[in-house]
């Protein structure tokens, strides 16, 4: 009988199952805060030799798989049977306003996660919209913020490959010259010197005035007291 030979898996989903770990990393970091601090209390309790009154009544810190449940059971009113909705929306209108505010609320979740550095749950988030979302809502901008969520955690390869995923399939999308600058800061982590000086004087003299010129500005300044 032959051996069974293990699966390999497709570098797709060894970049999920390297993000889900980061985001449980992030899950027990967060219970790391949360039963220090209750710690705290108790020791508080103790010393005065009362319950303090923070023990009294816990709320109860709704989870985002909470937030999910509490999601589908909420009522859904009913739609009227008619082709046009109230105000004179025809169905894909609503349809498509509906896409588009269920989209606003998965990119502002995602993006509560990217703000609070928890980058492994911010992945794990912007993959789910590009995965629920078509590229005509969500212009590629997923891959954007996958690849500096993936920078910030020096996962630079990973970074690199969100990164030329949206300049290839999205060249018109609006972060393209910040996936850019941050693929210069990718060569200049690796040695490449010269290669991310290059990048970022293109990036300077296409944005003078603007933000990112001048953040590409003071990366040539701090490359070439290096050179």
């Amino acid at each position: 009988m032959a051996p069974i030979l293990p699966q390999t898996s497709s570098p797709a989903e060894l970049e999920l199952r390297m993000a889900k770990l980061w985001a449980r990393v992030d899950e027990l970091e967060s219970l790391s805060i949360q039963q220090r601090e209750r710690l705290k209390l108790l020791e508080k309790g103790l010393m005065l030799g009362i319950i303090p009154d923070e023990l009294k009544e816990q709320p109860r810190v709704q989870t985002a798989k909470d937030h999910g449940k509490a999601k589908t059971s909420e009522v859904t009113p009913e739609q009227p049977p008619a082709s046009a909705a109230p105000g004179g929306e025809t169905k894909a209108e609503e349809a498509k306003s509906q896409d588009l505010a269920a989209y606003r609320r998965a990119l502002q979740h995602a993006q509560d996660k990217f703000n609070a550095a928890q980058y492994g749950q911010a992945i794990v988030g912007y993959n789910q919209i590009g995965e629920t979302f078509a590229d005509a809502l969500t212009e590629g901008s997923q891959h954007y913020w996958v690849g500096l969520s993936w920078y910030y955690l020096k996962e630079f390869q990973l970074a690199e490959q969100s990164f030329q995923v949206l300049q290839q399939k999205h060249p018109q999308n609006p972060w393209i010259a910040h996936a850019r600058f941050y693929r210069a800061k990718i060569d200049q982590s690796r040695g490449l010197n010269q290669r991310a000086l290059e990048q970022l004087t293109q990036l300077l003299e296409e944005f003078p005035n603007q933000d990112l010129g001048e953040m590409a500005k003071m990366e040539i300044e701090r490359l070439r007291e290096r050179l």
